[in-house]
């Protein structure tokens, strides 16, 4: 009997085993399938705010994708040397596009005031004619010699000879003074003795003297446009005929008889000489 006992007791045992390895190997398979079952269904639909099912998923995927956003907002992505030399390249050139417009600004200003003179510059010249100004009245000569004319202590007899000026402003005549050319201790050798505008010539040697020279001595400004103060178109005539040049031209001989009209023209007048002149 006991081969028998052995033989029942080791038969339950081998089906034991072996239902055992079976079920533990198609359990284990069930179990597996259960498993990928359910993450795919997880993975394939999204969790609700207020899942019950799969919360510690949904957490840690917001998690993830929290951490992951952040950590890209926190860290740019690093450019490349090519990317850094385009930006250098693009900011030096706006900075030289930029001095270059303050250049050109700086250049219109510049332009602006030139103009701005040149604008005061001709109205000057529109309101005054183009006329020297009473500054440019140069004084009366005290002593020193005058475009090569010098004050002699006493008068010079080797060419004395005598002209005649009249002047006129408007049709008014003026007053040529006495003592042009006198200033006190010495002689020029064109001078004046009284008002009557008899110009005396006392010089040492023989030689041509003007009308520019005698208005130097004066310190008086004479040309075209003006005569002493008096601005405006100047009319010259000699011994009666109109004189077509500069006035300052016009040359003293014995007995010329000169007139200078500013504004208004007044026919020639006459002139006598004292007797002895």
């Amino acid at each position: 009997m006991l081969p028998l006992f052995v033989r029942q007791r080791e038969t339950p045992v081998v089906r034991q085993s072996e239902i055992t390895t079976s079920w533990g190997i198609a359990g284990g398979a069930a179990t597996w399938s259960a498993m990928v079952a359910a993450s795919v269904l997880v993975a394939a639909r999204p969790c609700p705010d207020q899942s019950t099912t799969c919360p510690s998923l949904c957490v840690r995927e917001r998690t993830l994708d929290t951490g992951r956003s952040s950590r890209t907002e926190r860290e740019p992505m690093p450019q490349r040397p090519g990317q850094q030399r385009n930006s250098q390249r693009k900011l030096a050139e706006i900075r030289r596009q930029q001095r270059a417009r303050q250049t050109r600004l700086r250049a219109l200003a510049g332009a602006a005031a030139l103009a701005a003179i040149a604008v005061v510059v001709l109205a000057v010249v529109a309101f005054t004619g183009g006329q020297p100004t009473a500054q440019q009245i140069r004084g009366k000569a005290s002593g020193a010699t005058v475009d090569g004319i010098a004050c002699q202590a006493s008068e010079q007899v080797g060419y004395h000879i005598h002209s005649h000026l009249a002047i006129y402003a408007s049709g008014t005549r003026q007053a040529v003074p006495a003592g042009i050319g006198i200033p006190g201790k010495c002689l020029y050798w064109l001078h004046t003795h009284d008002a009557t505008g008899v110009i005396h010539v006392e010089s040492p040697v023989q030689r041509v003297y003007t009308l520019g020279q005698f208005f130097d001595i004066w310190g008086q400004p004479l040309s075209t446009t003006q005569v002493g103060r008096t601005t405006g178109d100047v009319t010259a005539f000699l011994n009666g005929k109109r004189f077509s040049g500069d006035p300052r031209s016009i040359k003293l001989t014995p007995h010329a008889l000169i007139q200078l009209d500013v504004g208004k023209v007044v026919p020639p007048q006459p002139f006598t000489f004292p007797a002895g002149l």
